[in-house]
């Protein structure tokens, strides 16, 4: 699943932030089929539309006890849906709920439009994406502390080749795709992105991705630095956003 084939329901929220959110997705590929008030209203807009791929859900005002069912029969609905939260609670508690309730991806409201994109990007490709620091406060009591994110300067470490991988895992890209870019085999990809989550600290693909994006944003890093030895530039810039 891309971008490009994303039928996308917007779920709660009030008005003004649904609008805002279609005129963000314009040219992006992302494209609403409707919108609802809660969840109660979501199974009416899927059987209209033959099924959904995207569902996203604007402050979770369903996180009752009864939300999991309830996503839990959407998804029997629509197998191919993905379920996201866009909101601007950090309690912990809601973030687990939302964990209970089987969703994809949890993202604050104050995301940039870019992170916003890159994560929904790899939310469709299957990717699970939540915020590192509500992930580690609900595991706090269970587990030793999380490692912090790793510092800028860990781009200083970085290799040519190890920045065009991270380049990939930004856009998106499999194992499969990214050799093909850079012209080495699959089982070098493995290795070197192994090699390249140790140097920065990140637990997987995911984190890396938007750990980058972040430095991007921050202006620690120009996206530009960040190209693939092998393979054109415009390529790159294309990516899985469109």
């Amino acid at each position: 699943m891309t971008m490009t084939q994303a039928r996308t329901l917007l779920v709660g929220g009030d008005g003004l932030f649904r609008e805002g959110l279609k005129r963000l997705f314009t040219d992006t590929g992302i494209r609403v089929i409707g919108e609802a008030e809660g969840l109660a209203g979501v199974p009416s807009l899927m059987a209209e539309n033959g099924g959904t791929d995207l569902l996203l859900l604007l402050e979770l005002a369903d996180d009752g006890p009864e939300a999991p069912a309830a996503i839990g029969a959407l998804r029997a609905q629509s197998p191919a849906l993905r379920v996201v939260v866009v909101t601007g609670a950090t309690d912990p508690e809601r973030f687990a709920r939302a964990l209970e309730a089987g969703v994809d991806g949890y993202l604050l409201r104050d995301i940039s439009r870019a992170a916003l994109l890159q994560s929904l990007g790899l939310v469709l490709l299957g990717e699970n994406v939540f915020p590192t620091r509500l992930t580690a406060d609900m595991m706090a009591p269970r587990l030793a502390p999380a490692p912090a994110m790793p510092q800028p300067l860990a781009f200083t470490r970085l290799s040519r080749r190890e920045k065009s991988i991270l380049r990939c895992l930004i856009d998106g890209h499999q194992n499969r795709e990214i050799a093909s870019r850079l012209s080495i085999t699959e089982a070098t990809v493995k290795v070197q992105v192994r090699r390249l989550l140790g140097k920065i600290g990140a637990a997987n693909r995911t984190q890396a991705a938007i750990w980058a994006m972040r430095q991007i944003e921050d202006g620690v890093l120009d996206g530009d630095d960040l190209g693939a030895d092998d393979a054109p530039a415009e390529a790159i810039r294309a990516g899985v956003l469109g």
